[in-house]
């Protein structure tokens, strides 16, 4: 095992070391380093090896990453910016994880604002995440927990929420968004691909909507204005927009203001 004279493996080796805090670690890593404490800014640039960080981690961890990189702890923001391989915190992240990802991430613990912009692979959170999840995604993004506003905003892949979304659930979705609990006010304003929300819903579902949107519960008022597609809502309705349009179905609909709707029977 070598001893502790440079901060990242260049060949197949491995190499322990003190975190102390220090930033730029294990860039262009190689072999297999494991890091003991925690670490600053930027762990893993261009990493190709194996980094274990037993500890927490500053921002920036795992950028380009084509290696394993896992944190035992939390890390700030940015974790697996251009990321091509594997990446698992065990604690928290802070805000943008994954972005441009390619490769698997996988936070076991809670995420911050706008995880898997732009991703193109696989991300997992495995508690809950703050607002904008999966803009302009076109890979795969699974929240176990809670998500806040802006699920799947220009999404063209797969998003699923096991818990509550906040509102704006697939503004100008393309892709598919499944959401198991509630979500807030304007789900599917310009959709053109498939929501589904297992709970219900607030106001404004499908304003300008091209697709399938699905609720398995209850919606509030001013559904449908503007829609051309398909909007479900199991439940009840509290009222139409009076410019609704497109083809709904409900359960009921307590004012639909003269337009025609069709009843789930």
């Amino acid at each position: 095992m070598a001893e502790e004279k440079n901060t990242t493996t260049k060949k197949k080796e491995v190499l322990i070391i003190e975190g102390k805090g220090r930033r730029n670690l294990g860039k262009n890593n190689i072999g297999t380093l494991i890091i003991t404490g925690d670490a600053g800014y930027v762990v893993g640039d261009t990493n190709k090896g194996t980094i274990t960080i037993i500890g927490n981690a500053g921002n920036g961890v795992g950028d380009t990453n084509k290696g394993t990189i896992t944190v035992t702890g939390n890390v700030d923001k940015t974790v697996g910016f251009k990321n091509k391989g594997i990446i698992t915190v065990t604690g928290n992240a802070g805000d943008y994880v994954g972005i441009r990802n390619k490769g698997t991430i996988t936070v076991n613990g809670n995420a911050g604002d706008k995880p898997g912009e732009d991703n193109k692979s696989t991300i997992i959170v495995k508690g809950n995440a703050g607002n904008g999840v999966g803009f302009k995604n076109k890979g795969t993004i699974i929240v176990f927990g809670n998500t806040g506003d802006k699920v799947g905003e220009s999404n063209e892949g797969t998003i699923t929420i096991i818990g509550k979304a906040g509102d704006s659930v697939g503004f100008k979705n393309k892709g598919i968004i499944t959401v198991n609990g509630k979500a807030g006010e304007f789900v599917g304003n310009g959709n053109e691909g498939t929501i589904t929300v297992t709970g219900d819903a607030g106001d404004y579902v499908g304003d300008g909507n091209k697709g399938t949107i699905t609720v398995n519960g209850k919606a509030g008022d001013y559904v449908g204005w503007g829609n051309e597609g398909t909007i479900t809502v199991t439940g009840t309705i509290k009222s139409l927009d009076r410019k609704a349009s497109g083809t709904i179905i409900a359960g009921d609909v307590t004012e639909d203001h003269g337009i025609p709707w069709t009843k789930i029977t």
